[in-house]
């Protein structure tokens, strides 16, 4: 209102009041005002007292247009430039369509020159209003956004634009809704029987359609990349988990390749290398073997028996690293070590007796079962 007040005081040099006759309710979205002039400006204030109804609305001067050398447009061209756009009468009837809607609409199997206009759209925004000319004049400045009757949901046309009034002095006047379809993606734009070319160059949907696109086809391949990345994790850990199974296993093969050779002979046979028979001119043997073992086995479950060889034998080995012989082999209760084989001593011969004196002393160690 402050707004209104001061333009008129600024501009058209008079003092106005505003009244509000109708507000915002539940059948009316817009307010209307009564604004009544009060008189010139004198002083800072209004003289006069008289109180009428301005009524007058700014015209531009077109009295140029008539100056031009060109003539109009024809109708044809104009249906071509825009595509989308339609004229119709205070009766509502059809008087003429843009070239891509005119195609839509006669693919429903629609007469254009014997249905109404209110028949074939419904308003949806200003809503609550009719396509009558009275209420069209009166959001003249508002958006317009039209849907088609009788249509399934997906394939329901929806036309934004605005409303221009034709001929408004004549008493046969026409309405022009200059519009474009109200689509978000192409598969919109092709579920409505439309195609990208029906929609002009300057029209801002292609191009926001075409971006949207890309940019849809660029998530598509973020995603199928983060997909592909995925997949190369799991097949990147796994290939991880079999390397360090495969080492797991490379370390118990080397464990029992180097228990059952010496160091030298086993590290030639690991890398496919021919081992050359040796010849030693003298070495010393010892053989162990446990008293009553068969009856031990005849008197305790087997896995008594396991587990007393078991602590049995890790002694032995123990004391066998200690005095640096080779053990050749563990065959049920005897037990083989050999000296002056792995180790060329001249001492071999007191180094295996050492070893025996070490293995009567530990066997006190393991209980008997």
């Amino acid at each position: 209102i402050g707004i209104i007040k001061t333009v008129c005081r600024q501009l058209h040099n008079t003092v106005v009041r505003m009244e509000i006759l109708q507000g915002i309710d539940d059948t009316h979205n817009h307010v209307v005002f009564a604004i009544r002039e009060l008189g010139p400006v004198s002083g800072g204030r209004a003289s006069g007292t008289s109180v009428v109804r301005r009524q007058q609305s700014f015209k531009p001067d077109l009295s140029y247009i008539d100056r031009l050398s060109w003539s109009p447009v024809p109708a044809a061209q104009f249906c071509q430039i825009f595509p989308f756009h339609i004229i119709f009468d205070e009766h509502q009837h059809l008087c003429q369509l843009g070239t891509s809607l005119f195609r839509v609409v006669t693919t429903y199997n629609i007469d254009v020159q014997n249905i109404k206009m209110n028949d074939l759209f419904v308003v949806e925004r200003p809503q609550g209003m009719t396509l009558n000319f009275d209420d069209i004049k009166a959001h003249i400045n508002m958006v317009f956004i039209l849907q088609s009757k009788n249509s399934e949901p997906k394939e329901a046309l929806r036309l934004k634009g605005q409303m221009v009034c034709l001929n408004e002095d004549d008493s046969d006047g026409k309405m022009l809704f200059l519009c474009s379809p109200r689509v978000c993606d192409l598969s919109e734009l092709s579920g409505r029987r439309l195609y990208l070319s029906d929609l002009p160059l300057h029209d801002a949907t292609r191009d926001l359609m075409l971006l949207d696109d890309t940019r849809a086809n660029q998530h598509g391949q973020i995603v199928k990349l983060e997909d592909m990345n995925s997949k190369l994790n799991v097949a990147h850990q796994a290939l991880a988990d079999a390397h360090q199974d495969l080492e797991k296993e490379k370390d118990l093969t080397d464990k029992l390749l180097y228990s059952m050779f010496p160091v030298h002979v086993a590290s030639q046979l690991k890398q496919n290398e021919d081992v050359a028979a040796e010849t030693f001119p003298s070495v010393t043997i010892l053989f162990s073997d446990i008293v009553g073992f068969t009856s031990i086995c005849g008197r305790c479950h087997p896995s008594q028996v396991i587990n007393m060889l078991d602590s049995l034998y890790k002694e032995f080995d123990a004391v066998t690293r200690e005095n640096k012989l080779y053990k050749v082999e563990t065959i049920g209760d005897a037990y083989m070590v050999v000296g002056g084989l792995t180790n060329r001593a001249d001492c071999h011969e007191e180094m295996v007796c050492n070893q025996a004196l070490d293995m009567m002393a530990v066997v006190g160690k393991v209980r008997n079962p």
